[in-house]
């Protein structure tokens, strides 16, 4: 999955900002962090880490 899919999937359940936020911490940490997710794992990624 690329960057901006993860973020257009995620912009469906949470205001902009808490996804922004969430999508530039995991990329400090590692730039490719979407690339082996599908839709199911990001949005559990993303509600566990809020």
């Amino acid at each position: 999955m690329s960057n901006l899919e993860a973020i257009s999937i995620l912009l469906e359940h949470a205001p902009e900002k808490n996804v922004l936020d969430y999508v530039a911490q995991k990329l400090k940490a590692n730039e490719n962090y979407f690339a082996n997710f599908n839709r199911e794992k990001l949005v559990f990624d993303f509600m566990i880490s809020s």
